[in-house]
């Protein structure tokens, strides 16, 4: 409850500060590329790996993913399949004013993230804000949504500590569509 309740804030806020996600008269999913997430609606097994201190651990999980708000929104569960397992909720919306794709992320372990971003080519990259770590580094995150097929793709989450400038594979899940 709680987490909806600061995903609808967020949403709101945003929507105060700098106004509707839509030209006026506009709905903000009318646009062609407010479908280009609809790939990853429905029902998922994944299975991947998950880079740890020591080395990498397997990582099964399942998420349900569907179309909000008359078709608006894209909204994810998420849920690994192990008893402590990482549990989150994403919500990922069109801003066609500013021609991104914009998603909150919520989890059981306290984080909250914003990423935006875009289609690019063949794949859709959503990345955080850089951010500037004690050490002078600047961090950045991202997943890529790649290999898009009707029954799978590969999502790859990874982080940068050079602004952007190389990449590093954290986690990696190959999505199979549930018949």
């Amino acid at each position: 409850m709680l987490a909806t309740t600061l995903v609808i804030v967020t949403l709101l806020s945003a929507a105060l500060t700098r106004g509707p996600l839509a030209a006026p008269g506009q709905a903000a999913c009318a646009a062609p590329e407010a479908r280009q997430l609809d790939f990853w609606i429905g029902d998922w097994d994944l299975s991947g790996r998950q880079r740890t201190a020591d080395g990498w651990r397997e990582t099964p999980a399942t998420n349900h993913v569907r179309a909000a708000l008359g078709g608006c929104v894209i909204h994810e569960e998420f849920r690994m399949a192990t008893p402590d397992g990482l549990q989150g909720m994403s919500v990922s919306v069109y801003d066609a004013r500013a021609g991104l794709w914009r998603q909150t992320w919520v989890d059981n372990q306290g984080s909250y993230l914003m990423f935006q971003g875009a289609r690019e080519g063949d794949r859709v990259i959503l990345a955080t804000a850089p951010r500037t770590l004690a050490s002078g580094d600047t961090l950045v995150a991202r997943m890529v949504f790649h290999d898009l097929a009707a029954d799978r793709f590969v999502w790859d989450w990874e982080r940068s500590t050079d602004a952007g400038r190389s990449w590093t594979l954290q986690w990696t899940l190959e999505y199979r569509r549930r018949s």
